[in-house]
């Protein structure tokens, strides 16, 4: 089973108990975990900004005719907690990239 981090502490003692080019392999896959990190957060920022700018104007939120879907499972928005969209035709949701996670995790343990 893939180890939880509830502080950088222990993930950080795990990253430096690595030989170098494993730190080197994680160093990557790391940073892309804070970049989809940040743009969740970047998300959650701007979804709470629009409402709010909305609820001052008393708009209801706009919601489109066509349902989002993930390009990898096929769900839809409605389906998943979160939905990352990374143009018109590519969108992957937060079980798809755990899913992701998961399976590079497995490929680091192996080595």
């Amino acid at each position: 089973m893939t180890p939880v981090y509830k502080t950088t502490d222990g993930l950080l003692s795990d990253y430096n108990s690595l030989p170098e080019i494993e730190q080197n392999r994680v160093g990557k896959y790391l940073k892309n975990l804070v970049r989809i990190h940040k743009a969740i957060a970047s998300l959650n920022f701007a979804d709470r900004q629009v409402n709010w700018e909305l609820s001052k104007q008393r708009i209801e939120p706009y919601t489109e005719a066509e349902e989002i879907k993930c390009s990898f499972c096929g769900k839809s928005s409605n389906e998943v907690e979160k939905m990352i969209v990374a143009s018109d035709d590519v969108c992957i949701c937060n079980e798809c990239v755990g899913l992701c996670s998961e399976v590079l995790q497995e490929e680091i343990d192996k080595k």
